[in-house]
């Protein structure tokens, strides 16, 4: 299950939440291309949140900011591109063909879950 009650209720990020729930449900009901795609949604859905403009990069560059600024941002920069690029292999048929499996979906979602933890903030 997909502990979002852990996540602040910053509107900026409800979709984002709404989207990493349905990662969850495509998760429960096996699928796993969909999982990926809904979590790299959910970084698109929370830059746009956060950002609110119309320039992705920038909006990005905002929502990465709010780890801190810095080096901190800037490693946690790479940590979304790379898993953004995992996610990637969701949305498009590949030659040759790759397979995604549960593992697969379930590390997506977790990954996701813990950087939007980080960028979220916690409910104390």
């Amino acid at each position: 299950e997909v502990p979002t009650e852990d996540f602040s209720s910053d509107p900026d990020l409800k979709r984002s939440i709404e989207l990493l729930r349905e990662a969850q449900n495509r998760l429960l009901g096996g699928d796993w291309l969909g999982v990926l795609q809904n979590c790299r949604q959910a970084f698109e859905a929370a830059a746009a949140g956060i950002g609110q403009t119309e320039n992705k990069k920038s909006n990005f560059q905002k929502l990465i900011d709010r780890a801190g600024g810095g080096p901190k941002s800037e490693n946690l920069n790479g940590l979304v591109k790379s898993l953004s690029a995992f996610c990637q292999l969701g949305r498009h048929e590949e030659f040759p063909t790759v397979h995604i499996t549960r593992e697969d979906a379930r590390a997506a979602l977790r990954c996701s879950l813990s950087i939007f933890a980080l960028l979220g903030g916690r409910v104390d």
